[in-house]
This record gives C-alpha cells, sequence and structure tokens, in this order.
C-alpha cells in the first residue's frame, strides 16, 4: 500500500466501491482520500469513480509513514472475523490517525430479545456478516486501547432507533437468509408490537486521537443515542490475556 499516509486526508478502511469515501468528502469536511479493500474489482469500481484506491491485506499490520487526519470504516467490520482481527484492525487504523476514527456498524445487541418477538433485523441473517460485534465487544476492544494509551476516549452511540416490530428492517423470523426490508408478499404477515428495548439501525463509534478530539458524530448522524463512553483511566499493565 501507499507508505507516507500523510499524502491524504483521511483512509477508508474496508471501502468497497467507494461510497462511504462519498460520505467522508461530503460530511466530515474531507479532501483528498484513500481508499483500501482486499477485493480487486472493489477497487476498480472505486477507481473508476475517481477516487484514489490500493488494494490491501487490512487483517494484517501495515508498513507506512504519517497518519491521514482520520480513518473510516463504514459497514466493513462485520465481513471480518471478531477476534483478534477486529481489534487488529482497529489498532492500525488508530496508528494511522493524527485526529479521529470513525465506526459505522450494524446493529447486532438486540438479536436475542428481537427473536423473542418472533423478529429479525435483516442484515443479522447474512451469510456475509460474521462478525455480530455489539456495542460491549467493541467498548472493550476500545477500552483496552484507552489504556495503552493509543487514544484520547471515544463515544459509542444507537443510531435510528427502531421502536416497533413493524419497523420495515425487522422481518419475521422464520423469513430465508440474505433478505433485504419486509415485503408483505415476500416475508409474509408479521404482528406489530412496541420494542420495549433499546435498537438501533446501526451502531455508530468515534475514537479520538488527539486530546482535542471532537467525539461527536456529523449531524447526518442526528439521530442518535449515546450509548457508552469513555471512563477516564490510568495506563496500567496487566498479566492477563487480553
Amino acid at each position: 500500500m501507499t507508505t507516507n499516509l500523510a499524502d491524504f486526508d483521511f483512509l477508508d478502511f474496508g471501502c468497497s466501491d467507494g461510497g462511504s469515501m462519498a460520505f467522508a468528502r461530503d460530511h466530515l469536511g474531507a479532501t483528498r482520500g484513500l481508499g483500501l479493500d482486499i477485493d480487486e474489482r472493489k477497487i476498480a469500481t472505486a477507481k473508476a469513480q475517481g477516487f484514489t484506491a490500493e488494494v490491501a491485506d487490512l487483517s494484517r499490520p501495515l508498513e507506512f509513514s504519517g497518519k491521514a487526519r482520520f480513518v473510516i470504516m463504514s459497514h466493513f467490520l462485520e465481513h471480518v472475523p471478531y477476534h483478534p482481527t477486529t481489534r487488529q484492525i482497529i489498532e492500525t487504523a488508530c496508528a494511522a490517525s493524527r485526529d479521529f476514527v470513525m465506526i459505522r456498524h450494524p446493529w447486532f445487541d438486540s438479536d436475542a430479545e428481537l427473536a423473542l418477538l418472533g423478529v429479525k433485523c435483516f442484515w443479522s441473517d447474512w451469510s456475509g456478516h460474521i462478525n455480530h460485534m455489539t456495542s460491549l465487544q467493541l467498548y472493550l476492544i476500545l477500552l483496552r486501547l484507552l489504556r495503552k494509551g493509543a487514544i484520547s476516549g471515544f463515544r459509542i452511540f444507537g443510531h435510528v432507533p427502531v421502536t416497533d416490530t413493524g419497523a420495515d428492517c425487522l422481518i419475521p423470523l422464520q423469513a430465508p437468509q440474505d433478505q433485504h426490508h419486509y415485503n408483505l408478499e415476500r416475508h409474509g404477515a408479521k404482528a406489530s408490537a412496541p420494542v420495549p428495548f433499546p435498537c438501533f439501525r446501526e451502531l455508530v463509534a468515534v475514537i479520538g486521537i488527539g486530546p482535542a478530539a471532537d467525539l461527536d458524530p456529523p449531524q447526518i448522524i442526528a439521530k442518535r443515542r449515546l450509548l457508552l463512553e469513555s471512563p477516564v483511566v490510568a495506563p496500567f499493565t496487566t498479566s492477563a490475556a487480553v
């Protein structure tokens, strides 16, 4: 991959066809970005749309110099194994950033409770989603980085509340795998009832690198609720496996 990251305003880990690079440009005040993805076909598509992109295996430590202003990971981590790959990727992103890292991830926290109501988030039953990372699992990864001094703080949000089983992102529990939004003819009838626990369409995290980093997401992430944030902790060492 490109070794001097200082030549770029931001990096997009798992850039796919470039959609999240457009998000960074349009909503995060970004200029020149570098997209990274392991899929050569997706890199070719991103380049065809005018983005700078390179093939890279983000599950392995990368060699680079300099830092970009920020790193974005948008609906990427659900496609990689949770442990230890997810932790490696997040650590690399933090090491490559001067200011902040932003993660957007499907909501998996409520899967068990939704099943008891007879429904599931359609994305929770996608064959390509092998990492159902929850807000707690992400919190624990970031807490370790905070205690190591690798980051300055973080906030984890739920984005776009789901308050009723009639929501189009919920489909019947018995619906086939790899579906999209609810469709009566395709998925059959479902009852409409209140969802009496926190449930969202998306998990969003903002990770601060520098001491003055802004830990609030952009206004496009407007329907958000703060779930977890970094405590004030001192770095420490432990003999326990992490």
